[in-house]
């Protein structure tokens, strides 16, 4: 043979130029069987492969930053909306959030890590961003509230940096849509009323994304039922029925917004008969904050054909007897009062035919005194005047020093100096034993009835001026003529 494998120039050939391997693909083999051909191709494919490896790692690039804030998506207003960056920062040691913006930086050597990510408010409600940490980007808000629209978008731009500078940046939009809230409806307060009066209702709406689109008055039940004036009308009206005994009438207002949605709600009305006695409370009155464990209560009751036969008043112990005189005036001390922050007073008047009248107040208790000033025993009588919204009380006590009449500024509590002492005789008149007290506002004075525990002493009637104190007699049987007081 004249060729051999290991022959040195064939071996260069063979190494050097590629057009040699096709050609000597069909070269003799030797005698010692090895095959020439096949010892070429061998050698060949391990140069060739070394020869691409260097040409691959010699053409490629630097991968490209990628910023992905994830799709954008549709919430509900009061959904939790979550900002996922999904990348992290290296070494993060900055920290930074408001404003409806958040960023968090770091620091890296290697130039393919992300050294800052950062979520900028584009445009939309500006939301309160929610972190677990200081470390991460991630965050989440509360979808926030669209003002009335039917929908509003947030827009986010999500930027990341890496250690070589290079930057991407993507937007997400996330579109919060109006949840509407539903109206809110009062029908008003439980009313007392007698037969055969004209009852007003009068209802409430409020929507707090819109507006009361309609009203709707309906009577609850079938017995007694009433003609409603305009029963599509926030206000309506009715004539209560004749009765002989106690009625109760239940309705409902439905009010519907300008989103269809619709709330519901009912009021009590008690019918009593036309000629039922009817029930005045003159102390306490509703406006004040009141504290001890028990207290006073004193009014008028009034009836037509008939006589008042008792009065009972409960402050949710049960009912006490009320003392009653013959012109219809009722008083009952000592009622206990209930340890909550407010109760009930309810005063009941049955006359000699077995109807009944009602009156009701709602109070309200303070543990600790309301106002400054002195104190009293007992409240006989209270005036008020409304041009200076100042309240008269006339108090008594075991003492005649404790007979006096002083004011209360309405405003804050504060209770005044005596105006007039009934134990001063340089003031005028003493006595006690008061009755009643009423307040002449034009002209600034006090008529106080008195009727005294003693027999030796008269019944009359006095003048208060509220500027001085001074008091003088305006009639007594010393004074005037006419029919004696039995109970002024």
């Amino acid at each position: 043979m004249n060729i051999s494998r290991t022959h040195p120039l064939k071996q260069y050939l063979l190494i050097s130029s590629f057009a040699l391997l096709t050609a000597c693909g069909n070269g003799g083999g030797g005698d010692d069987g090895g095959g020439g051909s096949g010892g070429v191709t061998s050698s060949s494919a391990v140069a060739v492969s070394s020869s691409s490896a260097m040409s691959s790692s010699s053409s490629s690039s630097v991968a490209s930053l990628v910023a992905n804030p994830g799709p954008s998506l549709t919430f509900d207003m009061g959904d939790t909306v979550t900002l996922n960056p999904h990348a992290i920062v290296a070494n993060p040691n900055d920290f930074s959030v408001g404003s409806g913006n958040l960023e968090v930086k770091g620091t890296s050597t290697n130039p393919m890590d992300i050294v800052a990510i950062s979520w900028t408010l584009i445009s939309g409600p500006e939301p309160t961003l929610i972190t677990t940490g200081t470390t991460t980007a991630n965050a989440t808000f509360v979808a926030p509230s669209t003002d009335g629209a039917g929908s509003v978008d947030i827009i986010y731009k999500l930027t990341l940096t890496r250690q070589d500078g290079q930057t991407a940046e993507a937007n997400v939009t996330y579109t919060i849509q109006k949840v509407n809230q539903a109206p809110a409806a009062n029908a008003g307060s439980t009313n007392t009323v007698k037969g055969l009066s004209t009852v007003t209702l009068n209802a409430l709406g409020t929507d707090s994304d819109g507006t009361i689109a309609s009203y709707a008055w309906t009577q609850i039940g079938t017995d007694n039922l009433v003609a409603l004036s305009t029963p599509n009308s926030s206000t309506t009206s009715f004539i209560a029925p004749s009765t002989n005994s106690n009625l109760d009438l239940t309705f409902q207002i439905e009010v519907t917004d300008s989103d269809g949605a619709k709330a519901t709600s009912q009021v009590l009305i008690h019918v009593i008969p036309q000629d039922a006695p009817q029930v005045t409370l003159h102390f306490p009155p509703a406006t004040g904050v009141y504290k001890g464990s028990t207290i006073s209560a004193f009014g008028t009751t009034t009836v037509s054909g008939a006589t008042i036969s008792s009065v009972s008043v409960d402050t949710g112990a049960g009912p006490i007897a009320a003392t009653v005189n013959p012109d219809g005036s009722w008083r009952v001390d000592n009622l206990p009062v209930p340890g909550t922050t407010t109760f009930t007073l309810n005063v009941t008047a049955m006359d000699s035919l077995n109807r009944t009248g009602t009156t009701t107040s709602t109070l309200s208790k303070s543990a600790t005194s309301n106002g400054s000033g002195q104190t009293w025993s007992n409240a006989t009588g209270l005036a008020i005047d409304s041009k200076t919204n100042t309240a008269y009380v006339l108090a008594t006590g075991s003492s005649l020093s404790e007979a006096r009449l002083f004011p209360i500024d309405l405003s804050n509590g504060n209770r005044g100096n005596d105006i007039s002492n009934f134990s001063y005789a340089a003031q005028g008149i003493r006595s006690s034993g008061f009755q009643r007290l009423t307040f002449d506002e034009a002209n600034h004075r006090m008529y106080v009835s008195i009727f005294p525990a003693t027999t030796l002493l008269h019944r009359q009637i006095i003048s208060v001026d509220t500027n001085t104190g001074m008091r003088n007699l305006i009639s007594d049987p010393t004074r005037g003529t006419g029919n004696a007081f039995i109970s002024p």
